[in-house]
Order: structure tokens, then C-alpha cells, then sequence
């Protein structure tokens, strides 16, 4: 559920739901999670962010469109937002792979309790351990879906390794206003009041 608590007042009110449907393939664990590695590959799941004028955007990924929850509650439906729809082929298996293999960043913690900051290869990952989905998702389960200070939504399309990061910009009606591809390596990362905060990530993958 949706709740909404009112700067100052003490009364919360839901004012709706997002639906999470369990992606392909996944097998249910109980409380809302799924057992590990069933789940089909590249993965995603519903998205939402709140607008700085009380509007709530909820971004599906089937069929890709959002949904507009106004302040008094009353739902909208925008249009489905046209979008290529990629086969996953071996070639999208190759980048999906090669991004999992990426070097992570990692804390250690020792017994004294301090903490040091590593740089390690990331789990390997066997391809026939892989369920993988038949297309590639609109936008992943970890895409940046954030308001601009125009009042646009931006929702990151699904890209791999250091392909420019790619946006879909949604207006307040829901409908696809324009779309934003960025340099190879660079994403964004938030808001300010006039400011888009962008990072990038070079070849060795430091960011």
C-alpha cells in the first residue's frame, strides 16, 4: 500500500496500491519473496516516485506505461509509452553476463570493528543456471525513476556495462514528452532544486 502522511498532522491516509506481480519464472518462498535464481533474467518489477506537488507516478513494465495517483486520490491511466521490444538473444545474454562480472565495491569489517573499503570480481554466474526472459525489460528493477524539477518523470531504459545511459521522459499527463540518451559510461543519479547530478564511470570501473 500507498500512505500518505501530511507534513505537521498526525493522520495517515492510503491513498493506493502498487501491484508487484512476481517476475517470470519466479517461484514462490513465502512474506513476499522468491526463491533465489528462479526469477527470469534481466529482471524487473513496478516502480513509483513522488512528485514535489503530492502527485505519486507508478512506472509498469507490462504493458509499459504509468499511472498517475493525484493528490485527491483519483487514478489515472497514461498511454502505453512505444518501445522496442528486444529479443533476449545471445547477444543481450553476453552484455547481461559481462556486466555480472564487473568489479564490485565491498566493506570489510575486521574484528576490532574497523571497516576497510575493497574492489572485488563480483560471483560468477553460471548461463545455464540462468532462467532467462524472452525480452528485454523497459526499464530494470533497480532503474533510476525520479522526478526532475520541470515536473517530468524520468525512467531509465534498460542499458548493459557502460552503454551511455538511456531515459524515457513522461509529462504529467503520462504520456512520452522526449527522450535522453547520455554519453557512454555516465548515468544520473538525482535532483537538485535547478541541477542534474550525473556520474561516470571510466574503464576501470571506478565511478
Amino acid at each position: 500500500p500507498l500512505l500518505r502522511w501530511r507534513l505537521g498532522g498526525a493522520d495517515v491516509d492510503r491513498i493506493g496500491h502498487i501491484a508487484r506481480p512476481l517476475p517470470a519464472g519466479a517461484v514462490p518462498a513465502g512474506g513476499g519473496t522468491v526463491v533465489p535464481g528462479t526469477f527470469a533474467r534481466p529482471d524487473t518489477r513496478n516502480m513509483w516516485a513522488v512528485a514535489a506537488d503530492g502527485r505519486v507516478v507508478i512506472a509498469v513494465f507490462e504493458p509499459y506505461h504509468v499511472e498517475v495517483i493525484l493528490p485527491s486520490g483519483e487514478r489515472l491511466a497514461g498511454p502505453v509509452i512505444p518501445h522496442e521490444r528486444v529479443a533476449v538473444n545471445d547477444s543481450v545474454k553476453r552484455a547481461f553476463l559481462a556486466e555480472r562480472r564487473a568489479t564490485r565495491d565491498g566493506i570489510v569489517i575486521d574484528r576490532s570493528g574497523s571497516t576497510s573499503r575493497i574492489r572485488a570480481p563480483a560471483p560468477a554466474i553460471s548461463p545455464a543456471s540462468i532462467t532467462w526472459a524472452a525480452v528485454v525489460p523497459p526499464f530494470r528493477g533497480d532503474a533510476f525513476v525520479e522526478f526532475a524539477p520541470d515536473g517530468n518523470l524520468w525512467i531509465q531504459r534498460t542499458t548493459f556495462g557502460r552503454e551511455g545511459a538511456r531515459y524515457d521522459l513522461i509529462g504529467a499527463d503520462g504520456a512520452l514528452v522526449d527522450r535522453v540518451r547520455l554519453p557512454e559510461g555516465h548515468r544520473v543519479v538525482g535532483f537538485g532544486r535547478t541541477d542534474m547530478y550525473v556520474v561516470r564511470r571510466d574503464a576501470d570501473d571506478l565511478e
